[in-house]
């Protein structure tokens, strides 16, 4: 980003295109996802 990272700004935008089942097909990130899930007691779907 040229002029920096604007939280306010930027962070709508990069959410609308960040796709869950492809950052999911990163090992780190599942285990997160899986992590995150364990924690809060929530079940979490299979891996895509």
């Amino acid at each position: 980003m040229p002029g920096g990272y604007r939280e306010t700004i930027d962070q709508p935008a990069l959410t609308s295109v960040f796709d869950l089942e492809a950052a999911r097909r990163a090992d780190s990130f599942d285990k997160l996802v899986r992590d995150m899930g364990t924690l809060l007691n929530v079940p979490v779907p299979p891996r895509p």
